[in-house]
């Protein structure tokens, strides 16, 4: 399933492989990138307070369900959808999107892929120039890139606990990492190809394009 955030949308690119999906739901403004995507979209989810109103009519016109929360929520848009899927059995999601013009927006979208709500989940993302995994123990990854792409682990919550890396050009094995410190930024892809796997906690893995 994939879910349509708001922020710049990534290249189409992103998207090979990902057209057949049984699906789209569209987070608030993510509607409007969708369309420009291309993605049939099914579901839109949020207060609205940010989509176009153009996109809001292609949307009607379309027969696209709309999910509609009151202005004054706890949640983001993007929890919203993401919970939606999940309510309507996906198995794997991936996000589309999800800068927000604001860094605690920013932040708020990337830690809410690591939610205890999806655990079980195959959760990915496509923000921007990066491409983000969410690991834990039952949900090792292979990061798959150019040779020299920037790969980053970051910590959701409590200390990530028996954490091992290979492919990477300084690997880990059996580390515990910390969201308070930068030991586990900047390592680099040595092939095309790495796994990383935690026994205890949760892990994001972000993974830029190599300078060109």
């Amino acid at each position: 399933m994939i879910v349509c955030s708001g922020g710049p949308p990534p290249d189409p690119g992103v998207l090979t492989g990902l057209a057949d999906a049984d699906l789209v739901v569209a987070a608030d403004r993510g509607l409007d990138h969708a369309l420009v995507l291309g993605l049939d979209v099914h579901v839109v989810v949020g207060d609205l307070d940010s989509l176009s109103s153009d996109a809001l009519d292609q949307a009607a016109a379309r027969g696209v369900e709309v999910v509609r929360h009151p202005a004054d929520k706890d949640e983001l848009d993007l929890e919203l959808a993401l919970a939606l899927a999940v309510e309507r059995g996906a198995s794997s999601i991936t996000v589309v999107g999800g800068s927000g013009g604001r860094l605690d927006m920013t932040l708020a979208n990337v830690m809410v892929l690591g939610a205890a709500a999806l655990s079980g989940v195959t959760v990915s993302a496509h923000i921007e120039n990066s491409r983000i995994t969410v690991v834990d123990a039952d949900r090792p990854a292979t990061i798959e890139g150019t040779p020299g792409s920037m790969v980053s682990l970051l910590v959701v919550g409590a200390p990530a606990e028996g954490v091992c890396t290979s492919g990477l050009a300084w690997e880990l094995q059996d580390a515990t990492l910390y969201a308070t410190s930068g030991r586990s930024l900047g390592n680099t892809l040595v092939t095309g190809l790495a796994t990383v796997s935690v026994t205890r906690g949760t892990l994001l893995t972000v993974v830029e394009s190599a300078a060109a």
